[in-house]
């Protein structure tokens, strides 16, 4: 299945065959990633088969579900899942991990330089970006869903936030009472979304 609106399991005739994650649906998030179900072979009947597949969406996300593919075994894992995991899942994770290790380096040169505020702020956005791809690679949250979501959405946020002071350090236009407006603007925003 290339996309689940929020969460989803299959069931085929009328048999469990497996589900995006392991915690009940409501509390599973696996909408971004391609999903592959394997059936045992005495599943499948002669003739026709029923697939059901079960949805948890809310009411953020309209979308259900996208393109199901059913066929052998191992022609759909090679060539139509595993590309696609490769790309939405496996880069995604790498890229996450790179841009958590740019902001620890842009902190660590900060720390030694003190000076120069423009690391802090890069080091600070690109740790708030790796967050935000949480969003995509996390399939079951620690913390409710909400919670979780709002998160999510702060980081991107708080990361435009930081991204600004960058370019504002960058070219040396940094003031203190930039920093002020800008963190207020942020607070407010993030309890207003709350």
């Amino acid at each position: 299945i290339e996309k689940i609106s929020r969460s989803g399991l299959i069931r085929l005739n009328g048999l469990d065959a497996g589900s995006c994650g392991y915690l009940l649906l409501q509390y599973t998030r696996c909408h971004h990633q391609p999903q592959f179900f394997r059936t045992p072979i005495t599943s499948w009947q002669a003739g026709d088969n029923l697939i059901e597949v079960e949805i948890f969406a809310t009411h953020r996300q309209s979308n259900g579900l996208s393109e199901v593919v059913v066929g052998p075994r191992e022609t759909i894992y090679w060539k139509w899942f595993k590309p696609r995991q490769l790309l939405q899942v496996q880069t995604l994770d790498m890229l996450t991990w790179l841009t958590m290790a740019l902001g620890v380096l842009g902190l660590v040169v900060y720390a030694v330089l003190r000076q120069e505020r423009m690391y802090l702020w890069f080091g600070l956005a690109c740790l708030l970006a790796a967050l935000s791809k949480v969003n995509i690679l996390a399939t079951t949250p620690f913390v409710s869903i909400d919670l979780f979501d709002w998160g999510v959405f702060a980081s991107r946020l708080l990361f435009s936030c930081a991204f600004g002071l960058t370019y504002l350090a960058y070219f040396k236009r940094e003031k203190d009472w930039y920093i002020w407006a800008i963190g207020v603007y942020a607070a407010l925003s993030l309890y207003a979304i709350w």
